[in-house]
């Protein structure tokens, strides 16, 4: 097993992509809490995974964004049933820097750039032909020129505190490895959990 619970998912990651070829490769369930205690969960795209943790973007104003903002504790699961491997994490959310959301923009499609642009993600929507509308309109409006990212949209990374890797066996008889740490700067301690 290895002692770098950093290094084992991309391993898995590595094998998922090589292997799976999943056409959502970077889908995760990122979990949040709101203000009444209720659970909310949604998929979202992994940007990068490093040392420092597991960085997604999002609109800040967003119901997710909200909920981060006023409480900065979130889960993730990964779940490759080709594999038959999960992988948890849980963790805090730390903001990233100006440059690592620009970067994170500048990856994404024109098109998602647009649809961006164009929307208040989870704010009410009056029908949907709007989405087409909206969608044209911010064509017209960047047509020839890039399209800047908003204020309001950009990245948070999830440091972890835990991750759990759990390899399905068709016995039942599964493998769970667990890897926990007091803060950021504390060393990993490995376990294994019954299945």
């Amino acid at each position: 097993m290895s002692d770098d619970p950093i290094a084992k998912f991309h391993q898995w990651w590595e094998a998922v992509i090589r292997d799976v070829q999943p056409k959502h490769r970077g889908a995760m369930c990122l979990s949040t809490v709101a203000d009444n205690g209720m659970p909310s969960a949604r998929f979202v795209a992994l940007k990068t995974a490093d040392a420092r943790g597991f960085l997604f973007c999002t609109w800040f104003n967003s119901r997710k964004g909200q909920e981060l903002a006023r409480h900065p504790h979130a889960a993730l699961t990964f779940w490759w049933e080709e594999k038959g491997w999960q992988v948890r994490v849980e963790g805090v959310i730390a903001p990233v820097s100006a440059q690592e959301s620009d970067a994170a923009w500048h990856d994404r499609s024109r098109d998602a750039q647009l649809t961006t642009v164009c929307f208040q993600q989870s704010q009410p929507l009056a029908t949907e032909a709007e989405l087409e509308v909206r969608l044209q309109q911010a064509r017209q409006q960047y047509e020839g020129q890039p399209v800047p990212r908003p204020a309001q949209w950009g990245g948070l990374r999830v440091v972890p505190q835990s991750l759990e890797f759990l390899t399905f066996r068709d016995n039942r008889l599964h493998l769970r490895e667990y890897f926990s740490r007091a803060t950021p700067q504390s060393d990993w301690e490995k376990r294994l959990l019954q299945p």
